[in-house]
């Protein structure tokens, strides 16, 4: 971005993604996903291992980042890194028939 009245830039920033996704079998992957941020010069990280036994039920294991936040004085915290599993199943209720005489 430019300024209008010094011509100067003011802001300049590139962002950059990569990303690889991987099927060992159909029930069975892995993504992973880099990002670079030019402003702060960091590079992001994600990754997650996935099996879907069936349609409705899965189980992950992922790592990723969490969110650092700025501190108004310019200094990062630093955070720790762990993998965070988590399961998903879709709850679904029978259908229910109706007996009539």
């Amino acid at each position: 971005m430019i300024r209008d009245d010094t011509g100067r830039e003011v802001f300049d920033q590139r962002l950059a993604s990569f990303r690889l996704h991987y099927a060992f079998s159909r029930d069975v992957w892995l993504r992973g996903r880099l990002d670079y941020d030019s402003l702060d010069g960091r590079m992001f990280h994600q990754a997650v291992f996935a099996w879907t036994p069936r349609p409705g039920r899965g189980f992950y294991l992922g790592s990723a980042p969490p969110p650092v936040p700025h501190r108004p004085s310019g200094t990062w915290r630093a955070s720790s890194r762990a993998p965070a599993p988590s399961v998903a199943i879709l709850a679904r209720s029978a259908p229910t028939s109706s007996a009539g005489p």
